[in-house]
């Protein structure tokens, strides 16, 4: 799991004060330094383009005043990265700027895992789209990048529902925050305010830390924008209506399978450091915990109940 934060100040007190954002910033972030230890970094916009820091290392390693004095403006985003796809390296550390011609800068903040990264990278990569990285958060900001649109809203609506995963995301542009929450709601993102202010973060904590108040959770497959005119959805995807596609087709049965295979890796991986030598198998649609002297029959990924086998 990685930890993603981000806020847009009203324009009086980005004068006021310059770095207050990334200074409200970097104290959200090690809020959430539980979250990710690998690498921190932040972007930051005074409405005409963005600035970003970012480094291997704790976040209190990787930020000093000289780097809040560069991440100046009305707004800031950041991230501190667990890895799970791509290495643990400079190249892979967020956030992660791309352009697009017509539009401008994004900045991208991820956390959680894209499960079609590989199928999308090699059809933006045949449409001759140069990546510089290993990670899926690439692929997904390229996704958005060359989304059909005229604005960054119609490009990232027409661009989430082809993305297949649990996953929470903050985007930055000069005139924009954007926090969006997968359709199913696996990964955390709540919104807080502090005056004027509006937050993003994967954890209440870092909302409470500088003194801002929980306001609610984003919801599961919203698409949340943050101006001067404040919070306003420009889009939810409908997970029941994503559930039958899913369940329907010849397609949504791969992708079924798929997800369980990831599903299966992570599990396993966790319960041996938690109980030692166990062994998960597939089961077609379900899946069988051998443990010791006795087996689970972990249902279907759509709810089936678990039962102990005899």
């Amino acid at each position: 799991m990685c930890g993603i934060c981000g806020i847009w100040s009203p324009r009086d007190q980005a004068t006021a004060d310059p770095a207050e954002a990334a200074r409200l910033m970097f104290f959200s972030l090690y809020a959430l330094q539980h979250r990710g230890q690998e690498s921190a970094g932040m972007a930051a916009t005074d409405g005409r383009d963005l600035r970003v820091v970012r480094r291997m290392g704790l976040v209190g390693q990787v930020f000093s005043e000289p780097d809040l004095a560069v991440l100046t403006g009305r707004a800031a985003m950041g991230h501190t990265r667990y890895s799970t796809t791509g290495a643990s390296k400079i190249q892979n550390a967020q956030p992660f700027t791309v352009r697009a011609e017509e539009l401008g800068e994004l900045a991208i903040a991820h956390n959680g895992n894209c499960i079609n990264a590989r199928e999308i990278r090699d059809e933006l990569a045949g449409d001759g789209v140069h990546f510089v990285t290993s990670s899926d958060t690439e692929v997904v900001a390229q996704a958005i990048v060359h989304a059909p649109g005229k604005t960054w809203d119609e490009r990232i609506v027409h661009a989430l529902p082809t993305l297949v995963g649990a996953w929470s995301l903050v985007l930055l542009t000069p005139t924009a925050l954007y926090a969006i929450r997968d359709p199913l709601g696996v990964r955390p993102l709540s919104l807080g305010r502090k005056g004027g202010s509006w937050l993003v973060a994967s954890e209440t904590c870092a909302i409470d830390t500088i003194g801002a108040q929980f306001v609610r959770d984003v919801a599961p497959g919203e698409v949340l924008r943050i101006d001067d005119r404040g919070p306003v959805t420009i889009g939810i995807d409908d997970v029941q209506c994503q559930r039958i596609v899913v369940n329907g087709t010849a397609h949504g049965r791969a992708l079924r399978a798929r997800v369980l295979d990831h599903v299966l890796q992570e599990l396993a991986h966790g319960l041996e450091q938690q109980h030692g030598h166990l062994v998960l198998e597939r089961l077609g649609d379900a899946v069988v915990l051998h443990g010791h002297d006795q087996a689970l029959l972990l249902g279907d990924p759509i709810g089936q109940p678990a039962q102990r086998l005899e």
